[in-house]
């Protein structure tokens, strides 16, 4: 029999909207879909251990993780309230939210997301990215351990990519560029650069959800044995 895990099989509510509609635009406009194929991957994974689709194993509560825009061992080159603030802080944050979630093998929102979220303050708004973890399956998909402490190398190369387009937007709306210049890389979104990921790291990312899984399906079936 198929270990249960933890809790019941409502769904968890929807991400909150609020102050949503700006940071959807900027991530519509910086940044580009995640990589085809691993969704398929990440169900197989799941059912391998817990016998059913990910989809069906959700439940009615989820607790939040506040991460930070950056990884925390990254220092800050400009605080909230100077100018600039949003633009850098905002792209930080997807980035930041963009490295997560390869870091976690691309979970299904129903048990692991991140959010990036605009929390106001006295001197505007703070961004800050969010782990929403399900009860359950979420707490084994997710591993405060396991957040990075340090970009990679894939995550500077978007950095890098980002703020040059940042760069270059102030510039034409300065007048220092021309209105028809158009940058080697082109314009438009932030690309996706995770074809630089080392393959020894995504695999040892991969085993790291896959072995958290196990071992939560061992200990799950030792204690129903035990009834």
């Amino acid at each position: 029999m198929a270990a249960k895990v933890n809790g019941s099989r409502t769904k968890i509510p929807g991400p909150h909207r609020s102050q949503g509609r700006r940071r959807a635009k900027f991530a519509a406009k910086h940044f580009q879909g995640r990589k085809a194929g691993v969704g398929r991957e990440r169900d197989r994974i799941s059912c391998a251990f817990y016998r059913k689709p990910m989809s069906q194993v959700t439940t009615s509560m989820a607790r939040e993780v506040s991460l930070g825009n950056r990884p925390k061992n990254e220092p800050q080159f400009i605080a909230p309230g100077e100018p600039q603030y949003g633009e850098i802080a905002r792209l930080d944050a997807f980035i930041f939210k963009r490295y997560l979630d390869r870091v976690f093998w691309h979970p299904r929102p129903d048990v692991l997301r991140f959010e990036v979220r605009a929390n106001p303050s006295p001197v505007g708004s703070i961004y800050d990215v969010v782990a929403i973890v399900g009860k359950g399956e979420g707490e084994v998909w997710f591993a405060e351990d396991a957040v990075p402490t340090r970009w990679d190398y894939v995550a500077i190369t978007e950095s890098t990519d980002g703020l040059g387009r940042l760069q270059r937007e102030k510039a034409k709306a300065d007048g220092r560029l021309p209105e028809d210049y158009v940058p080697f890389v082109g314009d438009g979104p932030v690309q996706d650069y995770s074809n630089l990921e080392n393959p020894e790291e995504v695999e040892q990312r991969r085993w790291a959800v896959v072995n958290r899984l196990r071992e939560a399906n061992r200990l799950a079936r030792h204690a129903a044995g035990k009834r």
